[in-house]
């Protein structure tokens, strides 16, 4: 049976893979905006647009700060936000993506370095996150986020 199945297989395979390494190209240009569209809503400290970036079930796992931090939902961030612009988030952010994997047509992982930047540019932190990207209605919004501190050195 393989035999007969296994030639008509592969080239299945070979006509479809240009197709999904298409996809997947868009998926991730799609999914970079979504993250390059959260940084400079943070980076304008605009609270309420940041948000748009997050689903409703968001949550965030911080263990760059020493402890870890869940906050889930949208009005949960806006709060979080709101905080931090009144004064403790003078910084700006940056972000390099690392990885990209699309897990299904509606699930992707994006691992990012975020560079946190002070008013002369100069990088004050650095952390690497693992951002779970989740597509709602076609868009594409970010479900989760682990930060952790870059090791020393």
């Amino acid at each position: 049976m393989w035999m007969i199945l296994g030639p008509s297989l592969i080239a299945l395979i070979a006509v479809a893979s240009p197709s999904l390494a298409q996809d997947i190209s868009e998926d991730r240009t799609a999914v970079e905006k979504t993250l390059n569209g959260f940084v400079e809503a943070r980076n304008a400290r605009d609270a309420e647009r940041t948000a748009a970036f997050f689903a409703d079930d968001y949550d965030q796992g911080n263990l760059a700060i020493g402890e870890v931090q869940i906050k889930s939902g949208k009005e949960r961030y806006q709060a979080y936000e709101r905080a931090f612009r009144e004064g403790r988030m003078r910084n700006r952010m940056a972000s390099e993506t690392q990885n990209f994997r699309l897990l299904t047509a509606e699930v992707a992982i994006l691992d990012a370095t975020l560079s946190f930047l002070n008013p002369d540019g100069e990088e004050e932190l650095v952390n690497y996150a693992t951002f779970l990207f989740v597509k709602r209605d076609g868009d594409w919004l970010i479900g989760a986020v682990r930060l952790s501190p870059r090791a020393p050195g």
